[in-house]
């Protein structure tokens, strides 16, 4: 597969417009108006595009236990301030799902201290 190829594979996979990712990948309007229905139709581009998308979705996704990291680590570059534009009230607001995250967002209010009667009567 030649790079044209590819690039057109590639913006077919990001718009789903057969004719505009062939003319943008290089092909002339005519050529790209003659096989814009039957070249994402090829059994082998198809295979191609679906080995693609199966790469994308697997290097993109998350397994369930590295969920609660993930959001830990934002919430902690948000408190920071590392990322643009969060003001005050987000920042405080990342550091209190943080407190929540961790357990520490609530005190201890009981006291264990033991009750002791005597009669003195």
């Amino acid at each position: 597969m030649n790079s044209r190829q590819e690039t057109a594979i590639k913006l077919f996979i990001e718009t789903g417009d057969s004719f505009n990712s062939l003319i943008n990948a290089g092909y002339s309007k005519k050529y790209a108006q003659n096989i814009k229905d039957t070249y994402f139709n090829n059994p082998d581009i198809i295979d191609y595009i679906n080995k693609k998308i199966n790469n994308n979705i697997q290097s993109n996704s998350l397994e369930q236990k590295d969920i609660p990291t993930e959001i830990a680590s934002y919430l902690t570059m948000v408190m920071r301030g590392e990322d643009d534009g969060s003001n005050l009230t987000q920042r405080m607001k990342a550091a209190e799902l943080l407190c929540k995250h961790y357990n520490n967002d609530t005190k201890d209010t009981k006291d264990n201290v033991p009750i002791i009667i005597k009669d003195n009567i």
